[in-house]
This record gives C-alpha cells, sequence and structure tokens, in this order.
C-alpha cells in the first residue's frame, strides 16, 4: 500500500509507472532487474481526477488504474463505525507506550467521540485516543472520562432547552467538569436550575429542564 501517492514527485511516478507496466525494477545503486508479483493499493487525500487535474497525479498512472477507485467517505459522515475504532484504538495503546492503563471509557466520553468531526479522520480519532489513554493513566484511573479528551471535541457549552437531550447531558457533563462538580457554578453557567443540572447528570432528562428557580 503506498499513502499519499500525491505526494510523490512526478518523476518518482513514472519510474512507478514502469514498475506497474513491466512488472520490474532495479534496487537503488544496483543495475539488476528483478521481478515482482503483487497488487498495489494507492491511498490519496483527494479524488484522483481532481489531483491530476492539479498536476499532482501523472495521467498515465491515473489511467493505469482506471476506474478501480473507491471513494471512502470521511469518518464524521460514518459516524456508526466510531466506537469500533475507538475501541481497537484503545486496545493498541499499551503496545504503542509501553504501558498498562485505562482500559474502557466511560458512556459520555464515548458518545463525545462521537460527536467529533476529524478532519484528520481515522489518524486523527487514534492520536486522540492515545493521548486520553496517557492522561487518563497517569491519574490511575481504570476509565477514560469526558476531562481526558481535547477541549475541541465539546460541543459548544450551550443547554438547549428542546435539544436533543444526549447532547445536552454531554454539555452539562462538561460544564461540571469546568466547575469541578460544582452545580450551583454549572447552572449559572448554562443559564437554568440546579434541578435541571442535577437531572441531567443523572440522565434523567425529560428532553426540557424543570421550571424551578436557580
Amino acid at each position: 500500500m503506498l499513502d499519499d501517492v500525491q505526494n510523490l514527485d512526478l518523476g518518482v511516478q513514472k519510474q512507478l509507472l514502469q514498475v506497474l507496466d513491466r512488472g520490474s525494477y532495479s534496487p537503488v545503486g544496483s543495475d539488476r532487474v528483478l521481478t515482482v508479483t503483487c497488487r498495489i493499493i494507492f491511498a490519496m487525500t483527494d479524488d484522483p481526477d481532481v489531483l491530476m487535474q492539479r498536476g499532482q497525479l501523472l495521467k498515465d498512472l491515473r489511467y493505469r488504474f482506471g476506474a478501480c477507485a473507491i471513494g471512502i467517505p470521511p469518518l464524521r459522515e460514518r459516524r456508526s463505525e466510531i466506537p469500533l475504532l475507538v475501541h481497537r484504538a484503545l486496545k493498541r495503546c499499551p503496545q504503542q507506550t509501553g504501558v498498562d492503563g485505562p482500559t474502557q471509557f466511560t458512556d459520555a466520553a464515548l458518545a463525545l467521540l462521537c460527536e467529533g468531526e476529524y478532519t484528520g479522520n481515522v489518524r486523527e480519532l487514534e492520536g486522540v485516543v492515545l493521548c486520553a489513554y496517557l492522561f487518563a493513566r497517569d491519574q490511575g484511573l481504570a476509565e477514560i472520562g469526558v476531562q481526558h479528551l481535547p477541549a475541541e471535541l465539546t460541543p459548544r457549552l450551550e443547554y438547549k432547552r428542546r435539544g436533543d437531550p444526549e447532547k445536552n447531558r454531554l454539555v452539562v457533563e462538561r460544564v461540571l467538569q469546568i466547575t469541578g462538580g460544582n452545580v450551583k457554578k454549572a447552572a449559572q453557567r448554562l443559564g437554568v436550575s440546579r434541578n435541571t443540572v442535577t437531572t441531567v447528570r443523572g440522565g434523567r432528562q425529560s428532553g426540557r429542564p424543570s421550571s424551578s428557580g436557580d
């Protein structure tokens, strides 16, 4: 598999084209010609036709793989896959870091991970998981919580009275983290009653906040 093929110099792409056409190559610094039998997968950041128009992809190389191009939607368009990818990344953390750490996520943390935009797609998601793993491990925790995730994953800290209950719960969780668990301060920051914060925190939100005063 050749990743980010569009970053290869066009001269190198020509050499690659020769390998594909002839099934042979010469190692660097050698006059020997070796044969190769394999299938090559090219990975690119953009549509190959767009890259070709920009001059980043050799036309003959583009035509070489013809219609065998598969477009993979960005991660934000296939959020159902995020839990599986998150848990796979977490299992790899001990091997990557050489240290044991948390083995699971809290429900709130997992839900927040599923809300991310991930412009860097799977690589970005794996980086987020690795950092969260180390932060939680440093605190001696067995679970990765909302507080271990980067702030950019947090939805806007706005409680919507008729908004999605789960998103409201994530907002309340984050504000409670910011206020050190102080329900009164969290309620003041969100502009809702203390009872609302307590209710949402306990997962008993009905879809709109309590009418009781702050």
